[in-house]
């Protein structure tokens, strides 16, 4: 007897070939899903995140003094800055020199600053600045820094977290990602790794729009697909039935 696949929300037996269950109308995981860029970088060249950090210096100094690495992921380097005119500490992201020339993860890096830029909310990283090195065109942002883990950090495997306070964390991503839908922009790959806990405060900031999307293309004049139409994007166990069936 062979396995019958099941709509993901009520169950019920579906062909394989719908993306839409016939019954309850969710979304269903057929379409061909591709990954957010993951969280190992590509290989640098010899000397590349040396000469990278010396030109960024270079280019930030007076108004921002880089201070020490923070960490990198599959799009760009972070580095922990300050900002002497407001006294206050800063981050920097900076577009893997590897994708420089790549068209699609210039696009992604770019719609980071910009959707989170859009969003005045508490519960949404915020961008100060944005450019380009002048020697080698990679692109940066300079934003606000959060002091503290991640949400995946602070779950500690096999202990409940109270539940006060998940709920107060669930309410307060809801209530970031509520800011950005009034934007316009839905955020596709909302997960633990990409919220933020502030270390004094315990709230929560949201991280990394680079793969949002406009839900209405009106409402971001311009706006340009970065994926094709019938395939999904995201990180595949935390996505939505609709998502993965590649809807909007």
């Amino acid at each position: 007897m062979t396995d019958q696949a099941r709509c993901p929300v009520c169950g019920r037996a579906v062909d394989p070939a719908d993306t839409a269950c016939r019954y309850c109308g969710a979304g269903l995981p057929t379409a061909k899903t591709i990954a957010t860029p993951p969280d190992a970088p590509p290989a640098p060249a010899p000397g590349a995140a040396e000469a990278l950090a010396e030109e960024l210096r270079a280019a930030l100094a007076p108004g921002i003094q880089l201070l020490r690495p923070l960490g990198e992921g599959g799009m760009g380097h972070v580095w922990l800055a300050r900002d002497p005119a407001l006294k206050r500490l800063v981050a920097v992201k900076v577009l893997h020199p590897e994708l420089a020339n790549d068209p699609t993860s210039r696009a992604r890096f770019a719609r980071e600053a910009e959707a989170a830029a859009a969003v005045a909310h508490p519960g949404v990283v915020s961008v100060y600045q944005v450019g380009e090195l002048p020697r080698s065109g990679t692109a940066y942002f300079v934003m606000q820094y959060v002091e503290g883990k991640s949400l995946q950090d602070e779950i500690k495997p096999g202990e409940a977290m109270p539940e006060p306070r998940a709920r107060r964390m669930v309410g307060e991503v809801a209530s970031a990602l509520a800011a950005a839908h009034a934007r316009g922009l839905v955020h596709r790959d909302i997960k633990p790794a990409k919220v933020m806990v502030d270390a004094e405060s315990g709230r929560v900031v949201v991280l990394d729009f680079g793969i949002s999307a406009a839900l209405e293309r009106r409402a971001t004049p311009g706006a340009t697909r970065l994926t094709a139409e019938g395939h999904s994007i995201g990180t595949p166990m935390y996505m939505s039935p609709e998502q993965a069936a590649a809807g909007d």
